[in-house]
């Protein structure tokens, strides 16, 4: 008789990357006074451009370096802490 075969550890899953966590992260963008606040979600990213493709509640789309993309972020955790949403 042979013995049987060792279990196999669980599968370990490699944990998200910076491009995973930031698909569908939120943004908030402020155009100015005559076009007010937009919220967006980040939909792709275009790594031989180096931009984000952005989608806006209204339906508006626009394209971000990661710059832009970190400003947005960050407007958007404002707002969110601020208890603007």
């Amino acid at each position: 008789h042979n013995p049987p075969p060792p279990p196999q550890p669980p599968s370990v899953r490699k944990p998200p990357g910076t491009l995973d966590m930031i698909i569908g992260a939120k943004i908030t963008r402020n155009f100015g006074e005559k076009h007010g606040i937009f919220h967006g979600v980040v939909k792709s990213f275009d790594a031989n451009e180096k931009l984000y493709q952005i989608q806006y509640s209204d339906g508006d789309e626009q394209e971000m370096d990661f710059d832009e993309l970190i400003q947005g972020i960050c407007q958007h955790m404002n707002y969110t802490r601020d208890g603007k949403l």
